[in-house]
Protein backbone atom coordinates (compact mmCIF):
# COMPACT_ATOMS: atom_id res chain seq x y z
CA UNK A 1 0.00 0.00 0.00
CA UNK A 2 2.84 2.40 0.81
CA UNK A 3 4.43 1.83 -2.60
CA UNK A 4 1.07 2.19 -4.32
CA UNK A 5 0.28 5.47 -2.56
CA UNK A 6 3.78 6.79 -3.31
CA UNK A 7 3.15 6.26 -7.02
CA UNK A 8 0.13 8.58 -6.75
CA UNK A 9 -1.88 6.90 -9.54
CA UNK A 10 -4.90 8.55 -11.13
CA UNK A 11 -6.84 5.32 -10.65
CA UNK A 12 -6.27 1.77 -9.40
CA UNK A 13 -7.81 -1.01 -11.51
CA UNK A 14 -8.15 -4.43 -9.91
CA UNK A 15 -9.92 -7.68 -10.65
CA UNK A 16 -12.97 -8.62 -8.59
CA UNK A 17 -11.16 -11.56 -7.00
CA UNK A 18 -8.61 -9.11 -5.53
CA UNK A 19 -11.28 -7.33 -3.47
CA UNK A 20 -10.79 -9.42 -0.34
CA UNK A 21 -7.01 -9.24 -0.68
CA UNK A 22 -6.85 -5.45 -0.64
CA UNK A 23 -9.64 -5.13 1.92
CA UNK A 24 -12.31 -2.48 2.45
CA UNK A 25 -10.15 -0.49 4.87
CA UNK A 26 -7.44 0.01 2.25
CA UNK A 27 -9.99 0.84 -0.42
CA UNK A 28 -11.50 3.47 1.85
CA UNK A 29 -8.03 4.85 2.65
CA UNK A 30 -7.20 5.21 -1.05
CA UNK A 31 -10.52 6.94 -1.65
CA UNK A 32 -9.81 9.40 1.16
CA UNK A 33 -6.49 10.19 -0.55
CA UNK A 34 -8.33 10.91 -3.80
CA UNK A 35 -7.24 7.68 -5.50
CA UNK A 36 -10.30 5.88 -6.87
CA UNK A 37 -10.32 2.07 -7.01
CA UNK A 38 -12.15 0.33 -9.84
CA UNK A 39 -12.93 -3.40 -9.97
CA UNK A 40 -13.52 -5.32 -13.19
CA UNK A 41 -14.21 -9.00 -13.86
CA UNK A 42 -13.16 -10.93 -16.96
CA UNK A 43 -12.54 -14.16 -15.01
CA UNK A 44 -16.26 -14.85 -14.67
CA UNK A 45 -16.34 -15.37 -18.46
CA UNK A 46 -19.99 -14.44 -18.67
CA UNK A 47 -20.85 -12.07 -21.53
CA UNK A 48 -22.54 -9.72 -19.05
CA UNK A 49 -19.36 -9.40 -16.96
CA UNK A 50 -17.28 -8.90 -20.12
CA UNK A 51 -19.59 -6.14 -21.33
CA UNK A 52 -19.75 -4.34 -17.99
CA UNK A 53 -16.00 -4.53 -17.41
CA UNK A 54 -15.24 -3.20 -20.90
CA UNK A 55 -17.77 -0.41 -20.49
CA UNK A 56 -16.11 0.58 -17.21
CA UNK A 57 -12.67 0.65 -18.82
CA UNK A 58 -14.07 2.76 -21.64
CA UNK A 59 -15.31 5.27 -19.07
CA UNK A 60 -12.01 5.27 -17.16
CA UNK A 61 -9.91 5.93 -20.27
CA UNK A 62 -12.52 8.07 -22.04
CA UNK A 63 -12.66 5.58 -24.93
CA UNK A 64 -16.38 4.81 -24.83
CA UNK A 65 -16.63 4.28 -28.59
CA UNK A 66 -13.84 1.69 -28.54
CA UNK A 67 -15.48 -0.10 -25.60
CA UNK A 68 -18.82 -0.11 -27.39
CA UNK A 69 -17.23 -1.55 -30.54
CA UNK A 70 -15.53 -4.30 -28.53
CA UNK A 71 -18.79 -5.23 -26.83
CA UNK A 72 -20.70 -5.28 -30.11
CA UNK A 73 -18.00 -7.42 -31.73
CA UNK A 74 -18.09 -9.92 -28.88
CA UNK A 75 -21.87 -10.10 -28.89
CA UNK A 76 -22.01 -10.61 -32.65
CA UNK A 77 -19.65 -13.58 -32.52
CA UNK A 78 -21.22 -15.42 -29.59
CA UNK A 79 -24.74 -14.81 -30.89
CA UNK A 80 -23.76 -16.34 -34.22
CA UNK A 81 -22.54 -19.50 -32.46
CA UNK A 82 -25.57 -19.71 -30.17
CA UNK A 83 -28.00 -19.43 -33.05
CA UNK A 84 -26.37 -22.26 -35.00
CA UNK A 85 -26.15 -24.51 -31.95
CA UNK A 86 -29.95 -24.55 -31.79
CA UNK A 87 -29.78 -27.02 -34.68
CA UNK A 88 -27.79 -29.56 -32.64
CA UNK A 89 -29.91 -32.63 -31.95
CA UNK A 90 -27.40 -34.66 -29.93
CA UNK A 91 -24.55 -32.98 -28.08
CA UNK A 92 -21.03 -34.37 -28.31
CA UNK A 93 -19.60 -35.73 -25.09
CA UNK A 94 -16.46 -33.82 -24.14
CA UNK A 95 -13.58 -33.93 -21.67
CA UNK A 96 -11.91 -30.59 -20.85
CA UNK A 97 -8.61 -30.51 -18.96
CA UNK A 98 -6.29 -27.83 -17.66
CA UNK A 99 -2.78 -29.15 -18.21
CA UNK A 100 -0.45 -26.20 -17.74
CA UNK A 101 2.24 -27.68 -15.52
CA UNK A 102 3.57 -30.86 -13.96
CA UNK A 103 6.60 -33.08 -13.67
CA UNK A 104 5.69 -35.12 -16.78
CA UNK A 105 2.88 -35.55 -19.27
CA UNK A 106 1.92 -38.77 -17.51
CA UNK A 107 0.37 -36.57 -14.84
CA UNK A 108 -3.16 -35.36 -15.44
CA UNK A 109 -4.03 -31.76 -14.77
CA UNK A 110 -7.40 -30.60 -13.50
CA UNK A 111 -10.74 -31.41 -15.07
CA UNK A 112 -13.09 -28.54 -15.77
CA UNK A 113 -16.76 -28.62 -14.90
CA UNK A 114 -19.28 -26.32 -16.55
CA UNK A 115 -18.83 -23.54 -14.01
CA UNK A 116 -15.31 -22.27 -14.57
CA UNK A 117 -13.05 -20.93 -17.33
CA UNK A 118 -12.58 -23.34 -20.26
CA UNK A 119 -15.44 -25.47 -18.98
CA UNK A 120 -17.74 -22.46 -19.18
CA UNK A 121 -16.61 -21.72 -22.73
CA UNK A 122 -17.02 -25.36 -23.74
CA UNK A 123 -20.60 -25.27 -22.50
CA UNK A 124 -21.21 -22.16 -24.59
CA UNK A 125 -19.79 -24.12 -27.55
CA UNK A 126 -22.44 -26.82 -27.12
CA UNK A 127 -20.35 -29.42 -25.33
CA UNK A 128 -21.81 -32.10 -23.06
CA UNK A 129 -19.07 -32.14 -20.42
CA UNK A 130 -18.50 -35.62 -18.95
CA UNK A 131 -17.56 -33.97 -15.62
CA UNK A 132 -20.68 -31.78 -15.61
CA UNK A 133 -22.28 -33.58 -12.65
CA UNK A 134 -19.05 -34.47 -10.82
CA UNK A 135 -17.27 -31.10 -10.75
CA UNK A 136 -18.68 -27.59 -10.61
CA UNK A 137 -15.49 -25.64 -11.25
CA UNK A 138 -12.25 -27.70 -11.37
CA UNK A 139 -11.21 -30.90 -9.69
CA UNK A 140 -8.91 -33.90 -9.83
CA UNK A 141 -9.09 -36.19 -12.84
CA UNK A 142 -10.10 -39.78 -12.20
CA UNK A 143 -8.55 -41.74 -15.10
CA UNK A 144 -10.90 -44.67 -14.52
CA UNK A 145 -13.90 -42.36 -14.87
CA UNK A 146 -12.40 -40.77 -17.99
CA UNK A 147 -11.82 -44.13 -19.67
CA UNK A 148 -15.28 -45.37 -18.68
CA UNK A 149 -16.86 -42.26 -20.20
CA UNK A 150 -14.70 -42.44 -23.36
CA UNK A 151 -15.60 -38.95 -24.65
CA UNK A 152 -16.06 -38.03 -28.31
CA UNK A 153 -13.75 -35.00 -28.12
CA UNK A 154 -10.94 -33.87 -25.80
CA UNK A 155 -9.91 -30.25 -25.29
CA UNK A 156 -6.76 -29.57 -23.28
CA UNK A 157 -5.97 -26.10 -22.03
CA UNK A 158 -2.23 -25.41 -22.24
CA UNK A 159 0.05 -22.40 -22.08
CA UNK A 160 3.60 -21.15 -22.43
CA UNK A 161 5.50 -21.13 -19.15
CA UNK A 162 9.04 -19.79 -19.15
CA UNK A 163 9.99 -22.10 -16.26
CA UNK A 164 11.92 -24.98 -17.90
CA UNK A 165 11.06 -27.25 -14.96
CA UNK A 166 7.38 -27.09 -15.85
CA UNK A 167 6.21 -29.68 -18.36
CA UNK A 168 3.25 -27.99 -20.00
CA UNK A 169 1.19 -28.44 -23.12
CA UNK A 170 2.94 -25.88 -25.29
CA UNK A 171 0.60 -23.38 -26.88
CA UNK A 172 0.36 -19.59 -26.97
CA UNK A 173 2.64 -16.63 -27.66
CA UNK A 174 6.15 -17.65 -28.65
CA UNK A 175 5.14 -21.22 -29.44
CA UNK A 176 5.32 -22.63 -32.96
CA UNK A 177 2.75 -25.09 -34.36
CA UNK A 178 5.53 -27.70 -34.45
CA UNK A 179 6.13 -27.31 -30.70
CA UNK A 180 2.42 -27.72 -29.97
CA UNK A 181 2.29 -30.91 -32.03
CA UNK A 182 5.38 -32.27 -30.30
CA UNK A 183 3.93 -31.69 -26.84
CA UNK A 184 0.58 -33.23 -27.84
CA UNK A 185 2.41 -36.30 -29.13
CA UNK A 186 4.37 -36.59 -25.88
CA UNK A 187 1.19 -36.28 -23.83
CA UNK A 188 -0.49 -39.10 -25.78
CA UNK A 189 2.60 -41.31 -25.62
CA UNK A 190 3.29 -40.84 -21.90
CA UNK A 191 -0.20 -41.40 -20.54
CA UNK A 192 -0.93 -45.11 -20.09
CA UNK A 193 -3.88 -46.13 -22.25
CA UNK A 194 -4.60 -42.60 -23.43
CA UNK A 195 -4.09 -43.54 -27.07
CA UNK A 196 -6.97 -46.02 -26.78
CA UNK A 197 -9.55 -43.35 -26.04
CA UNK A 198 -12.06 -42.87 -28.83
CA UNK A 199 -11.32 -39.15 -29.14
CA UNK A 200 -7.58 -39.76 -29.46
CA UNK A 201 -7.95 -42.57 -31.98
CA UNK A 202 -10.17 -40.40 -34.17
CA UNK A 203 -7.86 -37.39 -33.89
CA UNK A 204 -10.39 -35.34 -31.92
CA UNK A 205 -7.75 -34.07 -29.50
CA UNK A 206 -7.22 -30.31 -29.32
CA UNK A 207 -4.86 -27.87 -27.61
CA UNK A 208 -6.20 -24.45 -26.57
CA UNK A 209 -4.28 -21.44 -25.29
CA UNK A 210 -5.22 -20.67 -21.68
CA UNK A 211 -4.26 -17.02 -22.09
CA UNK A 212 -6.91 -16.36 -24.71
CA UNK A 213 -9.43 -16.65 -21.90
CA UNK A 214 -10.46 -13.68 -19.76
CA UNK A 215 -10.23 -11.31 -22.74
CA UNK A 216 -12.55 -9.68 -25.25
CA UNK A 217 -11.31 -12.13 -27.88
CA UNK A 218 -12.03 -15.35 -25.98
CA UNK A 219 -15.05 -15.87 -28.24
CA UNK A 220 -12.57 -17.45 -30.67
CA UNK A 221 -12.24 -20.33 -28.19
CA UNK A 222 -16.01 -20.81 -28.26
CA UNK A 223 -15.98 -20.68 -32.05
CA UNK A 224 -13.08 -23.11 -32.32
CA UNK A 225 -14.63 -25.64 -29.95
CA UNK A 226 -18.07 -25.34 -31.56
CA UNK A 227 -16.61 -25.91 -35.03
CA UNK A 228 -14.57 -28.87 -33.75
CA UNK A 229 -17.70 -30.40 -32.23
CA UNK A 230 -20.15 -29.66 -35.03
CA UNK A 231 -18.18 -28.94 -38.22
CA UNK A 232 -21.24 -29.32 -40.42
CA UNK A 233 -22.84 -26.28 -38.75
CA UNK A 234 -19.77 -24.06 -39.00
CA UNK A 235 -18.23 -24.76 -42.39
CA UNK A 236 -17.80 -21.06 -43.12
CA UNK A 237 -16.51 -20.10 -39.67
CA UNK A 238 -12.78 -19.37 -39.38
CA UNK A 239 -11.81 -18.90 -35.70
CA UNK A 240 -8.10 -18.58 -36.45
CA UNK A 241 -8.80 -15.82 -38.97
CA UNK A 242 -11.13 -14.12 -36.48
CA UNK A 243 -8.33 -14.14 -33.90
CA UNK A 244 -5.93 -12.63 -36.42
CA UNK A 245 -8.49 -9.97 -37.40
CA UNK A 246 -9.02 -9.01 -33.76
CA UNK A 247 -5.30 -8.65 -33.11
CA UNK A 248 -4.76 -6.61 -36.26
CA UNK A 249 -7.52 -4.19 -35.28
CA UNK A 250 -7.09 -3.89 -31.51
CA UNK A 251 -3.65 -5.31 -30.64
CA UNK A 252 -1.42 -4.71 -33.66
CA UNK A 253 1.79 -4.81 -31.61
CA UNK A 254 1.18 -8.40 -30.51
CA UNK A 255 2.37 -11.36 -32.55
CA UNK A 256 -0.43 -13.46 -33.98
CA UNK A 257 1.38 -16.08 -36.03
CA UNK A 258 2.07 -18.40 -33.12
CA UNK A 259 0.16 -21.52 -32.07
CA UNK A 260 -3.04 -20.72 -30.14
CA UNK A 261 -5.53 -23.34 -31.36
CA UNK A 262 -4.46 -26.74 -32.63
CA UNK A 263 -5.78 -30.18 -33.49
CA UNK A 264 -3.46 -33.10 -32.89
CA UNK A 265 -1.93 -34.24 -36.17
CA UNK A 266 -1.84 -37.97 -35.49
CA UNK A 267 -0.44 -38.69 -38.97
CA UNK A 268 2.82 -36.94 -38.11
CA UNK A 269 3.17 -38.38 -34.61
Amino acid sequence: MKKLIALNPDVVILANYQYDGIGEANIKHLDELGIPVVFIDYTDLSPAAHYQSTTILGQVFDTQNRAKALNQNYQRHITNVAQRLKLVKEKKRVYVEQRSSGASFAEYGKAYGDGMLMGTLAKAAGADNIYRDQIKTTGDVNPEFLFAQDPDVIFIDGTNYADPRSVSLKVGYGISPKETQQSLAKLVAQRPGFSQLKAVQSGQLYALDNHLMRTMKDYVLIEYMAKSLYPELFTDLKPEKNLQDFNEKYLPDLADKDSFLAQWDMEKS
